[in-house]
């Protein structure tokens, strides 16, 4: 079986490529695009295309607006479109949660205050201590905030599936799915954009700004390793929590892992307790890996013999023979 992997970035469209062996389709060997999402129950012909766009599969495009996300899962299993995994439905369940505690939310962030100067030092402003500034963000959201959702596994097992599926169910137009790295190179790049403006308590007007943005934020892969993005996520992103915002992210490890062994850990550990006070930790325990699976739902442990387009394979096979012989004739 030959098999081609392409990744396409348009439009944030990731799409594997592979070759359907002739067992399959006996007429003719025929392309098939997958979404990355593995747990689709059967393969799809080019003219039923299932990608990744914009956070959601074309799968999704069946489910309305404002479905409850458990009962799209349900109806989508029930369709052969997806394969029921009840590792994956224990978190819908929570993700429901949040679905129905979002409704008639509506986010009141406090305005950032211009005035202020940040502190010289580096790890003063940006691991020290919360400000009155930060004090004054906390107690500006008087409005009761929905909680999140922290989902975390081993890779594989379907928790980007349930977060997009959730994503696209939410009927919020101030919303926004995005991957952790991606999410990590914008905010770099608008806290250059103000520190160049000389802009005054630039953290605070960066998490307005993404606030404003979309205060429902679906993070996929989320992950720190270095202490750069440390230090941004617990003032960005801890100051976006406290204006109110609703988080939903995935990750391969718990929060109690997030930066682990990393320099100055102690003064990021603030914010994985105020994560874990603002979002609901679902371990997603699940012995299936979707990524391992082939379009039958085998293992992809088998090995295959690639010959070139038109070749016999008896022809091939007696050719290989004919190497190996003269190979052993060399030896003796």
């Amino acid at each position: 079986m030959m098999m081609i992997f392409r990744l396409c970035n348009s439009s944030n469209v990731v799409v594997r490529r592979r070759m359907i062996p002739s067992h399959i389709f006996p007429l003719q060997q025929k392309t098939l695009r997958r979404c990355r999402y593995n747990n689709f129950s059967a393969a799809a012909p080019e003219e039923n295309v299932a990608v990744v766009q914009s956070g959601a599969a074309t799968i999704f495009s069946t489910i309305p607006k404002g479905s409850r996300v458990l009962e799209a899962y349900t109806d989508l299993t029930a369709r052969g479109l997806l394969s029921q995994d009840e590792r994956q439905v224990s978190v819908l369940r929570e993700l429901q949660s949040v679905q129905d505690s979002l409704v008639g939310y509506e986010l009141q962030p406090a305005p950032a205050e211009q005035s202020g100067k940040q502190s010289s030092g580096m790890f003063s402003s940006w691991f020290g201590s919360s400000s009155s500034n930060d004090n004054h963000n906390r107690n500006a959201q008087t409005t009761t905030v929905p909680q999140g959702a922290y989902i975390w596994g081993g890779p594989g097992c379907g928790k980007s599936l349930c977060m997009d599926l959730f994503y696209h169910c939410v009927d919020l137009k101030s919303k926004r799915r995005i991957h952790f790295n991606e999410f990590m190179l914008d905010v770099h790049q608008r806290m250059h954009r103000l520190k160049q403006q000389k802009v005054d308590n630039a953290v605070s007007q960066l998490a307005l700004e993404l606030v404003k943005e979309g205060y429902l934020l679906c993070f996929d892969e989320m992950q720190i390793t270095d202490i750069a993005d440390a230090m941004i996520v617990k003032r960005v992103l801890g100051e976006m929590l406290d204006q109110g915002a609703v988080c939903v992210m995935t990750s391969n490890r718990p929060p109690k892992d997030l930066y682990k062994n990393g320099l100055q850990r102690e003064l990021f550990v603030p914010f994985i307790t105020q994560l874990e006070e603002k979002c609901t930790v679902v371990e997603m325990v699940s012995e299936k890996d979707y990524r391992m699976l082939t379009s039958d739902g085998c293992t992809a442990n088998t090995t295959y013999f690639i010959i070139k387009e038109g070749e016999d394979a008896t022809a091939n096979n007696n050719n290989n023979n004919e190497q190996q012989q003269q190979q052993q004739q060399q030896q003796q």
